[in-house]
């Protein structure tokens, strides 16, 4: 065999050794076994990240992460397509957080919580609204009080909602109150247009 030849062989088997090198990764990345170099769908792994959470041992310590919590649970179910089951799962996640008296009001059962926020997700869609961001007041700044013997806490949020090219900003004020294991979890809230409760978030 001469040179010239060699080197045609050599060529050869380089390509098709590449060749299959693609096929495995294409086989691979398709399998979701290896990153594509994109990655996973921002969105997916943020559904996948929040079903994920185990509140039972992992719970926010401080009333202003459980609010933080609230919002990016609230933030992934509005703005992302999701299937029924992954839709149902947020929604068990997102009651952990709420106090046994709020989840008690007649209003507030499971179905009556489900149509609801299934009602307003899909308001959402057909308005092409999403939740662009939402601030919380620093831990530092949180009123704290004693009522009927439990500790209460009072946090502040802003949300800015994107509709096509409007945007809309709202103001809420809620109402924390640890547990019987000592876990905040959120008892109520309410909009506010109060410029005292605003100023806490240090907006104008």
């Amino acid at each position: 065999m001469d040179k010239t030849t060699k080197r045609i062989v050599i060529a050869v088997v380089g390509m098709i050794c590449v060749a299959a090198l693609v096929l495995v990764a294409y086989y691979l990345i398709s399998q979701g076994k290896i990153g594509s170099g994109k990655g996973k769908n921002s969105s997916s792994s943020e559904v996948e990240k929040l079903l994920n959470k185990d509140l039972e041992s992992k719970y926010p310590e401080i009333p202003t992460e459980v609010v933080k919590l609230y919002w990016r649970f609230n933030k992934c179910i509005y703005n992302n397509s999701m299937s029924d089951k992954e839709f149902e799962g947020l929604l068990e996640q997102l009651r952990l957080l709420y106090d046994e008296e709020l989840l008690a009001e007649s209003g507030n059962s499971w179905d009556n919580m489900y149509d609801n926020l299934k009602k307003d997700k899909e308001q959402y869609a057909k308005d092409s609204q999403v939740i662009a961001t939402y601030a919380v007041q620093k831990s530092s700044t949180v009123n704290y009080a004693t009522i009927d013997g439990k500790e209460c806490a009072t946090v502040v949020t802003g949300t800015s909602l994107k509709a096509k090219s409007k945007r809309e900003q709202t103001y809420e004020k809620f109402m924390l109150r640890k547990d019987s294991k000592g876990n905040w979890r959120i008892l109520g809230w309410e909009q506010t247009t109060n410029p005292d409760d605003i100023s806490v978030l240090g907006d104008k």
